[in-house]
């Protein structure tokens, strides 16, 4: 027997990982591109911490936003958002799932694009932009 086919059991990738899987439960072992003539946008099995440490600050900077938009809102203030305006008029509850929802699912989709040209900088647009909303909202705070 040869040396590189010393495999035990039946060779995983003779068909294609089912939905549910401990794969795509828990997630493979590529993290990143294992060849040179791998295109330059390619998909991942497992997110390094430095990006998930920036999915979960830009979604807590969403939570802030969420939160201060709503005590803003108690003091008089007004959303500026039309849709995020009538969400709130139909029910709070509904606002934050619906806000806080979009955003989750908004951010898995691009950490899953993560190796994708433009998604790094607009991870990094999207950070600076919402560190000035709840910039913006600490303001409006201090000042009310």
């Amino acid at each position: 027997m040869t040396t590189w086919n010393r495999r035990a059991g039946v060779d995983r990738r003779s068909r294609p990982t089912p939905l549910l899987s401990r794969h795509s439960l828990w997630g493979g072992r590529r993290t990143s591109c294992r060849r040179l003539d791998d295109p330059p946008n390619y998909y991942v099995d497992r997110l390094g911490a430095g990006t998930w440490l920036l999915l979960l600050t830009i979604f807590l900077f969403q939570v802030l936003d969420a939160y201060l938009t709503l005590a803003h809102l108690q003091r008089g203030g007004s959303e500026l958002n039309p849709l995020m305006d009538e969400l709130i008029g139909r029910s709070e509850p509904m606002f934050l799932v619906v806000k806080l929802g979009v955003s989750a699912i908004g951010l898995w989709f691009l950490g899953a694009h993560k190796q994708f040209p433009l998604v790094r900088p607009g991870l990094a647009l999207i950070f600076v932009m919402f560190l000035g909303v709840v910039g913006w909202h600490c303001f409006l705070a201090l000042n009310t």
